[in-house]
């Protein structure tokens, strides 16, 4: 149970450092949004003795404009390293690349060039960076990623958000679960953002907050399981990844324990 963790923003906010409480005491991983610059929630996270990465601040930059972006990206590796975490996720681009057939090729080739800055700026700075799907289709994602393997690379590894997938990518549960069965033998790491959401936007639903709605994660688009039949296959599939609950810091403690017990339930 010690790979099911919370997601926090480094702002002072006394629900974070309860957040962070009950992590020490579970031995919960965390992952640390650097958005804000609380001082008191990174003192906090040094004294964690459970796994920790963080979340590079994707609301100024990305990795597709790294290059005007280098010194923020060194400062944050170094916040990173000072508070213990061992990787950052990131996102490819700030916005939506370009849907359109005709120019894909010309954005994978911009792509992997662009992901290899990255490396070389990653393995100077000894950091393991995992690219976080966001707005496009699962063949993108596997086009970039057999290119980086290709190019063999070291430090760049995929973090699968489940609602990102679901919202806005048109592929469904079970062809993003057989991508990272791929990913996995081709020797890339995995890291997981996990919460149930309608499909309609990126709501960051707790399933207490989806059971109140009457929706358990069934919608015979995305999927024809339940939300915890389909954390239940991850679980199953990838049991040693690190699984980050992204839920209102409310709610992060109560989702947490649900997710427990629905494992317990089913002999995990």
């Amino acid at each position: 149970m010690n790979n099911i963790g919370f997601k926090i923003v480094d702002k002072d906010e006394d629900i974070v450092i309860e957040i962070l409480q009950e992590a020490m005491r579970e031995d919960a991983p965390v992952e640390v949004g650097l958005y804000g610059e609380s001082k008191s929630v990174r003192a906090f996270c040094t004294k964690l003795n459970s796994p920790l990465n963080i979340h590079f601040n994707h609301i100024v930059y990305s990795l597709m404009d790294i290059d005007k972006h280098k010194d923020m990206f060194f400062q944050e590796i170094k916040i990173a390293k000072n508070i213990g975490a061992d990787y950052g996720i990131h996102h490819m681009a700030k916005y939506p690349m370009t849907g359109q057939t005709g120019y894909q090729d010309a954005l994978i080739k911009e792509v992997v060039k662009q992901m290899l800055i990255v490396e070389k700026l990653a393995l100077e700075a000894d950091f393991e960076v995992y690219i976080e799907n966001t707005f496009e289709s699962l063949s993108f994602y596997r086009k970039v990623f057999l290119g980086l393997k290709e190019k063999q690379t070291k430090r760049l590894n995929f973090c699968f958000d489940i609602g990102h997938a679901k919202v806005w990518s048109g592929d469904d549960f079970r062809s993003w679960i057989e991508f990272l069965i791929e990913l996995k033998s081709l020797g890339f790491k995995l890291h997981f953002h996990l919460h149930a959401n309608r499909g309609l936007i990126d709501e960051h639903l707790s399933l207490m907050e989806a059971d109140k709605m009457g929706f358990d994660g069934n919608d015979a688009v995305f999927s024809d399981l339940t939300y915890e039949q389909m954390f239940l296959e991850i679980f199953e599939k990838f049991p040693d990844e690190r699984k980050i609950f992204e839920v209102k810091p409310e709610l992060a403690v109560e989702n947490r324990k649900r997710i427990i017990s629905i494992l317990k339930n089913n002999n995990y």
